[in-house]
């Protein structure tokens, strides 16, 4: 069985591999929820009659997604970023206190 880290593609280090891994699978996850985040935004939807929910509780699931969606997307920014110091790609420290 082959790993995913056996085939380095463009990282010299399978830590560095597998946190790029981590990084692209959460900016993808979090892309993904907002679909989501717009069907239960809706007052008056499809979604609301077939399923027999309350606005309420519509409301609430569009919370959570919404929330994990941002949490998905903050550990995103914060991989790429520690990523991109520890390879060297900022070295400019005005480019680093405008990303941050």
């Amino acid at each position: 069985m082959k790993r995913m880290t056996d085939n380095l593609n463009s990282w010299d280090e399978k830590s560095r591999q597998l946190w790029r891994y981590v990084a692209d699978r959460t900016g993808i996850m979090a892309y993904a929820t907002l679909p989501w985040i717009w069907i239960f935004a809706g007052r008056n939807n499809v979604f609301m009659w077939a399923t027999g929910l309350s606005y309420q509780a519509f409301n609430i699931y569009h919370r959570h997604i919404a929330r994990a969606g941002t949490i998905l997307a903050s550990v995103h920014s914060v991989v790429y970023i520690g990523l991109f110091v520890e390879f060297g790609k900022l070295r400019n420290n005005l480019l680093f206190l405008s990303i941050v």
